[in-house]
């Protein structure tokens, strides 16, 4: 029985490190980057013989193929400067999937500050088991059927989508967007806040003979990035778009309350993270592939039934260095009563409590603990609803260096106790 400090978390994507550690690496990154000074007010009117932000942003645009870029302090506040213009060209209205960022984790920022109203791209799957990326006809009917159309300013789509396991919406399909926003003088933005995730599935796809980024970020009017996440930098994101688009972009900076006075931190570890891991990702995702494909030959060895595996991930393939993990618990305690609406919420903490204790004695058993925090949603299977317990996985230079059989060695243990939950049930 492994205690605690013993467990080897599968979730975890790079080594831990201290504030000492933290600011010290700072230090040794403004060494090799040759910043000897601070960035002031994101130095607007300086260049990139001057400043090191102006030359990072520089760096970054050529890299995506875009003509400028401003790094921000977040990734929201690129979002929500991306509308503000849509906003002031008269547009009241945008397009996006329905599990963008934008609706599920900014408490309708749009409306609040801004008065926009979004269009909702496939929202009739939301409780499907399995769900898609963003697709052209989907987007073409939503903007079609709402109450203004030509009110629509922006089309977000996400690459990678984070909330329906990294999946992506095919090349052939963003170029299609492309032409049909052109047409239409709506503006195609990318939420690329795991773009790098992404990049090399969407590179390997394209068929230009020249730069596959630069051809495939050409499709799109302006796109973000982050920093903080795959690049494993402290925080911070960039906007990227043509030298008239981001100049009338920094403004709204200063607006948002973003433009302050040194973002020196931030700027030097986002830097040193995207030249540092920008190349990994193709790697970390045919390890994840590796991974998938494993893992799921063992747990479904382990299955003892026809209701599927006991574990899945989906997609069953990732398209990125991200998937998602769904466990199969009993149908009745997944079961939702319809009768009893207002238990939705004891109703999931009961779900996800459940799988969190399949995890943890599982964890303790093998030394091996395979997901960090267990979700609930609905979906409706076969006519009746229930609620799936799943997991969002990324994987890292930490994680993705473990060997195969530490990975196979805790998701058996948490089949083992998955197995135990479900004849538990069958016995009561």
């Amino acid at each position: 029985m492994a205690s605690d400090s013993e467990v080897v978390n599968l979730f975890q994507v790079r080594a831990s490190v201290t504030p000492a550690e933290t600011l010290a690496k700072l230090s040794a990154d403004c060494e090799a980057l040759n910043i000897d000074k601070h960035d002031v007010y994101g130095d607007f009117n300086g260049s990139s013989s001057s400043s090191s932000l102006r030359k990072f942003e520089e760096e970054v645009a050529h890299y995506l193929g875009k003509e400028d870029a401003v790094f921000l302090p977040s990734g929201v506040m690129a979002q929500m400067i991306v509308l503000a213009i849509a906003r002031s060209a008269g547009r009241s209205s945008f397009a996006c999937h329905h599990t963008s960022h934008l609706l599920l984790h900014e408490h309708s920022s749009f409306d609040e500050l801004l008065k926009m109203h979004a269009v909702v791209v496939g929202g009739v799957e939301k409780e499907k088991l399995v769900r898609d990326a963003l697709r052209f006809d989907d987007a073409v009917a939503a903007v079609a059927t709402a109450p203004a159309p030509d009110d629509v300013g922006v089309l977000f789509l996400e690459c990678p989508h984070r909330e329906v396991g990294g999946r992506l919406t095919p090349l052939e399909e963003v170029a299609r967007l492309s032409r049909w926003c052109a047409e239409r003088g709506v503006h195609f933005h990318m939420d690329g806040a795991r773009l790098w995730e992404a990049l090399p599935t969407y590179a390997a796809a394209s068929s230009s003979e020249g730069n596959a980024v630069h051809a495939f970020t050409g499709l799109f009017d302006s796109l973000y990035v982050s920093f903080y996440k795959g690049l494993g930098g402290l925080a911070g994101a960039m906007l990227l778009g043509s030298r008239d688009y981001v100049r009338a972009a920094r403004p709204w900076l200063r607006r948002f309350g973003g433009n302050v006075f040194t973002q020196l931190p931030t700027q030097v570890a986002a830097w040193a993270g995207f030249r540092e891991n920008r190349d990994a990702f193709t790697a970390r995702r045919d390890r994840l592939r590796e991974v998938v494909a494993a893992v799921a030959q063992a747990t479904g060895r382990a299955s003892d039934d026809a209701n599927g595996p006991l574990v899945r991930f989906d997609p069953p393939e990732p398209t990125a260095s991200l998937v998602h993990v769904y466990l199969r618990l009993p149908a009745a305690l997944t079961a939702v009563d319809a009768s009893s609406p207002t238990a939705a919420d004891e109703h999931c903490a009961r779900v996800v409590a459940a799988a969190t204790e399949c995890i943890v004695r599982a964890a303790r058993a093998s030394g091996v603990r395979c997901i960090s925090m267990i979700r609930a949603r609905p979906v409706t299977i076969d006519g009746a609803r229930h609620l799936a317990a799943y997991s969002e996985f990324n994987l890292g230079p930490l994680n993705g260096a473990l060997p195969l059989d530490t990975w196979l060695r805790g998701y058996e243990a948490l089949c083992g106790e998955l197995q135990r939950l479900h004849e538990a049930a069958t016995s009561e």
